[in-house]
């Protein structure tokens, strides 16, 4: 009797354990913006089907650039599959691709649109290559999977937790009004274009991936649109495409299992009315994201990446 007590003492210890680290590790990710952006994001993905073009990059894509929109005006269906800070780290964006990879048919998909503003952004250089592979999609250090990843007592006294509500549209697109996100930060953002081995950092981290998981895809790397007060040098700019250029050619050159692939580059607009923003200067609302998208649009019908509908 004294020995089936406790029996049922260390099963129920054992089952209130697991209930709590599951329970905790909803709520860490529920409660946190990234990693419910992702979770969603892989939710929507596996009821999407057939995917004809792709969107991958950082928290630029997620706010301002519409699956939706583009899969509307090319009569192709396209799904936003980016994510804050590209997944903090490589390996979280691998596995996300590769997440993606296992519900569509891959070899299918004609065009990977990659947004990043490591371009540009001095605060965004290298974050992948520095970022530790133990960090989770929120940049925050993941706990094993037999210890709660938050304490529900720290969830309990502290702020209450707010659980996000659905705020990724069924193509990825991230719903602006379904919470209150846009909250226009005009401070500036220190901006410089990338050095050569910056780029090279970029370009490691995103060719290899895409051409190995979607071998007919057309890859474009879009230089993203920013809201910015000052007119940026049109002869930096062109000195950047030509050193951006110049990498990708070599890339190519030093991977002869990458010959023949397709890499275009498109340098967007961009906008010095702060109406379109929703946070900072790479990150606009629905109506800054429909004026970038267009215009995106546009720059791949000139690129000859689609004919339009």
């Amino acid at each position: 009797m004294v020995k089936d007590k406790y029996v049922w003492l260390v099963a129920l210890f054992v089952a209130g354990y697991i209930a709590w680290v599951a329970t905790s590790g909803f709520l860490a990710s529920a409660t946190m913006f990234s990693g419910s952006i992702h979770d969603q994001k892989a939710t929507r993905m596996q009821d999407i089907g057939a995917v004809e073009n792709l969107i991958v990059g950082g928290s630029n894509a997620v706010y301002s650039l519409s699956a939706e929109r583009l899969s509307e005006i090319s009569g192709e269906t396209w799904f936003n599959a980016a994510l804050p800070r590209e997944g903090f780290t490589q390996e979280n964006m691998t596995a996300f691709v590769d997440e993606f990879v296992n519900l569509v048919e891959a070899d299918k998909v004609s065009t990977v649109v990659i947004s990043s503003a490591r371009h540009w952004h001095l605060g965004k250089r290298d974050r992948i290559r520095e970022s530790a592979p133990e960090l989770g999609f929120d940049g925050i250090k993941t706990s094993p999977f037999w210890l709660p990843s938050q304490s529900l007592w720290d969830l309990i006294s502290g702020p209450p937790a707010k659980i996000f509500p659905t705020i990724i549209s069924r193509q990825g697109d991230l719903m602006h009004d379904a919470t209150d996100l846009c909250q226009p930060n005009l401070r500036a953002v220190k901006t410089e274009w990338a050095t050569d081995g910056e780029i090279d950092s970029l370009l490691e981290s995103w060719l290899p991936l895409i051409h190995s998981r979607f071998p007919n895809a057309a890859m474009v790397i879009t230089i993203p649109s920013r809201y910015t007060v000052d007119r940026v040098d049109p002869a930096a700019s062109r000195d950047y495409l030509e050193r951006l250029q110049s990498r990708i050619d070599s890339w190519i050159g030093a991977h002869p299992e990458s010959a023949g692939i397709q890499v275009s580059i498109v340098l967007e607009t961009n906008y010095d009315d702060p109406s379109l923003l929703c946070t900072t200067g790479g990150h606009y609302n629905s109506a800054g994201r429909s004026l970038r998208t267009d215009a995106l649009f546009e720059l791949l019908i000139e690129k000859g990446v689609t004919n339009g509908r």
